[in-house]
C-alpha cells in the first residue's frame, strides 16, 4: 500500500474528532512536520496536543477535581489538582488556590497520607 499522508490526515482528523487522544497526538504530529497538510502548522499542532494532554489519563486528575468538589468533598478535589498542578497544569494550580483561599479556613483542608490513601 502507498504512502497517503493527505489521507492519513483526513481519517485522524475524523478519529480526533471523536475524542481518540491517540489520533489527536499523531495529527498534531503531522501538522507540525507538514505531512498531509499544505504547510507546517505549530500553532494548529499545539492545540491538537494541548486537547490530547486534557483529554489523556492526566487531564482525568482535573475531571475528577470537579466532580469531588461538586459531590462536596473539598479534600479529594484538592488531592486531584494539587497532583495535576504539580504535573504543570495552570488551571489546577488556580482552582487548588482558589479552594484554599475559598474553602479552606485555617488549616481545615490539609489532606493527611491515610485520607489520600483512602482516595486513591
Amino acid at each position: 500500500v502507498e504512502r497517503d499522508d493527505v489521507r492519513s490526515v483526513e481519517y485522524l482528523k475524523r478519529a480526533a474528532a471523536q475524542d481518540h487522544v491517540p489520533a489527536r497526538i499523531a495529527l498534531g504530529g503531522m501538522i507540525m512536520d507538514g505531512r498531509g497538510v499544505e504547510k507546517p502548522d505549530c500553532a494548529d499542532a499545539v492545540i491538537n496536543f494541548k486537547v490530547a494532554a486534557e483529554r489523556g489519563r492526566t487531564g482525568r486528575l482535573l475531571r475528577d477535581g470537579l466532580e469531588a468538589y461538586l459531590e462536596g468533598d473539598i479534600e479529594k478535589a484538592l488531592l486531584h489538582y494539587e497532583t495535576a498542578a504539580e504535573l504543570g497544569y495552570e488551571v489546577a494550580q488556580s482552582n487548588a488556590a482558589w479552594l484554599y483561599m475559598n474553602k479552606c479556613p485555617g488549616d481545615s483542608c490539609q489532606v493527611t497520607a491515610e485520607r489520600a490513601q483512602e482516595m486513591a
